[in-house]
Protein backbone atom coordinates (compact mmCIF):
# COMPACT_ATOMS: atom_id res chain seq x y z
CA UNK A 1 0.00 0.00 0.00
CA UNK A 2 1.41 3.11 -0.90
CA UNK A 3 1.39 6.49 1.03
CA UNK A 4 -2.42 8.06 1.43
CA UNK A 5 -2.81 11.82 1.18
CA UNK A 6 -5.18 12.12 3.81
CA UNK A 7 -6.38 15.72 2.14
CA UNK A 8 -7.49 13.45 -1.25
CA UNK A 9 -9.74 11.20 1.22
CA UNK A 10 -11.56 14.76 3.01
CA UNK A 11 -10.61 13.80 6.50
CA UNK A 12 -8.89 17.13 7.33
CA UNK A 13 -12.37 18.98 5.98
CA UNK A 14 -14.75 16.87 7.28
CA UNK A 15 -13.28 17.49 11.12
CA UNK A 16 -12.99 20.95 10.44
CA UNK A 17 -16.45 21.05 9.70
CA UNK A 18 -17.20 18.90 12.50
CA UNK A 19 -15.26 20.76 14.78
CA UNK A 20 -16.22 24.21 13.63
CA UNK A 21 -13.40 25.40 15.61
CA UNK A 22 -9.98 25.27 14.38
CA UNK A 23 -7.67 24.10 11.48
CA UNK A 24 -5.15 22.93 14.33
CA UNK A 25 -7.60 21.01 16.15
CA UNK A 26 -8.87 19.35 12.44
CA UNK A 27 -5.16 18.14 12.04
CA UNK A 28 -5.06 16.36 15.29
CA UNK A 29 -8.00 14.71 14.98
CA UNK A 30 -7.10 13.61 11.28
CA UNK A 31 -3.63 12.26 12.59
CA UNK A 32 -4.94 10.72 15.44
CA UNK A 33 -7.82 9.23 12.67
CA UNK A 34 -4.60 8.34 10.49
CA UNK A 35 -2.83 6.47 13.36
CA UNK A 36 -5.99 4.46 14.40
CA UNK A 37 -6.93 3.35 10.74
CA UNK A 38 -3.61 1.95 9.98
CA UNK A 39 -3.01 0.15 13.29
CA UNK A 40 -6.61 -1.58 12.58
CA UNK A 41 -6.65 -1.70 8.64
CA UNK A 42 -6.33 -5.84 9.44
CA UNK A 43 -9.90 -5.34 10.13
CA UNK A 44 -11.01 -4.08 7.24
CA UNK A 45 -12.98 -6.66 5.39
CA UNK A 46 -14.07 -4.73 1.89
CA UNK A 47 -11.30 -2.44 0.85
CA UNK A 48 -13.59 -0.83 -1.44
CA UNK A 49 -15.84 0.29 2.03
CA UNK A 50 -12.24 2.14 2.87
CA UNK A 51 -13.53 5.33 2.87
CA UNK A 52 -16.61 5.27 5.19
CA UNK A 53 -15.03 3.23 7.40
CA UNK A 54 -12.38 5.83 7.91
CA UNK A 55 -14.82 8.22 8.23
CA UNK A 56 -16.35 6.00 11.12
CA UNK A 57 -13.24 6.19 12.68
CA UNK A 58 -13.11 9.65 12.19
CA UNK A 59 -16.29 10.42 13.59
CA UNK A 60 -15.59 8.01 16.75
CA UNK A 61 -12.25 9.38 16.55
CA UNK A 62 -13.71 12.81 17.32
CA UNK A 63 -16.37 11.68 19.02
CA UNK A 64 -14.38 10.03 22.05
CA UNK A 65 -12.20 13.35 22.00
CA UNK A 66 -15.35 15.38 23.00
CA UNK A 67 -16.33 13.44 25.30
CA UNK A 68 -12.77 14.52 27.20
CA UNK A 69 -13.06 17.68 26.98
CA UNK A 70 -16.38 18.18 28.76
Amino acid sequence: MGVVDPGTLGVPDAVEALLLRSRDEAADVAQDTFIKALEQLHTLKNPSRFKSWLFTICRNTFLRGRERTQ
